[in-house]
């Protein structure tokens, strides 16, 4: 099962999913969204992939195994999606990410998402991901390590042109608009990277 998450108006639009990479034709997207508002894509999926060519050129696509070549495939790989990766590892191939909690108000919709099966060094992650009246977007993320300290890597895939305003803040334009990707967190070890 993946479980996803899709609701708009007239100002945005916004879908996020769950799940696991070891479902048929699954990638290593657990916790991704998509994001649109003001008639612009913020936070896009790279779409769908010919497989011709990937098995023509001897990529062993169809095995599903933690370290198979499958996850080295940019589009199926955590690096093109729009969630978390942690200590550059990808995520547990036989984790899941069940959708814990949705929410449809007037004034916030939006889903929550148990990733802690996922990641290897974390011993919990969850993903809330909730929209506005508005139209403005929040992400939130609870994570506790493990054994070991994390470096925890957020990533979104965005055609949008970025640039770092400062720390904790990339502005994105796209189409004339702008929007504002700020980070709220108790540590202050953060650098954006574009």
């Amino acid at each position: 099962e993946q479980p996803i998450f899709i609701c708009r108006d007239e100002k945005f639009y916004l879908g996020a999913k769950g799940g696991s990479p070891s479902l048929p034709h699954a990638h290593m997207d657990a916790g991704s969204f998509v994001y649109e508002w003001g008639g612009v894509r913020w936070a896009m999926e790279l779409g769908s992939q010919s497989y011709h060519p990937l098995e023509a050129a001897g990529v062993d696509l169809w095995n599903m195994k933690q370290a198979s070549q499958r996850w080295d495939v940019f589009r199926l790989s955590l690096d093109s999606h729009n969630t978390l990766m942690v200590n550059d590892k990808r995520l547990r191939v036989n984790g899941s990410a069940p959708m814990i909690a949705r929410f449809i108000d007037p004034d916030r919709s939006g889903a929550t998402f148990d990733l802690s099966t996922l990641y290897f060094d974390l011993e919990r992650a969850v993903r809330t991901i909730t929209v506005d009246e508005e139209g403005k977007l929040t992400v939130e993320d609870e994570m506790k390590a493990g054994a070991e300290d994390c470096r925890v890597r957020w990533t979104i895939c965005t055609p949008a042109t970025p640039r770092v305003v400062s720390r904790s803040e990339i502005e994105l334009e796209s189409n004339g608009r702008k929007v504002l990707l700020r980070v709220v967190s108790p540590t202050k070890d953060i650098e954006p990277f574009v």
